[in-house]
């Protein structure tokens, strides 16, 4: 309950903010206090749904700090595979080319 109310209470603080502090489109700052309110609060009622322990705002901010530096390394890491394959194509053997998976952790025959 408390949880929904912090929500509740994040998304009239947006809507109460004047126009001129409003964006066509809302951008995420983990350093705005509301923001981090709502997806502290976002991310309690998703813990308590899904029976997962629930995170402090401290611990949801270190999350929310590590995303864009995942999603470009991870960016990073694709790109570097499909310049591989497409080296396969230029060099002529397309059929050499083949679908590839990363995984956390090593598979018994030591593939990523």
């Amino acid at each position: 309950a408390e949880c929904l109310a912090t929500l509740l209470h994040c998304i009239q603080t947006l809507y109460a903010s004047p126009p001129s502090q409003m964006h066509e489109s809302l951008t995420f700052d983990k350093d705005d206090k509301v923001a981090m309110s709502f997806v502290s609060a976002a991310t309690a009622l998703r813990c308590h749904t899904f029976h997962i322990p629930k995170l402090s705002e401290h611990d949801c901010k270190g999350v929310a700090g590590n995303i864009v530096p995942a999603i470009a390394a991870t960016n990073a890491v694709v790109a570097g595979m499909q310049v591989l394959e497409m080296r396969k194509v230029l060099d002529g053997k397309a059929k050499d080319c083949k679908f590839t998976y990363c995984l956390r952790a090593p598979t018994r025959k030591g593939y990523f």
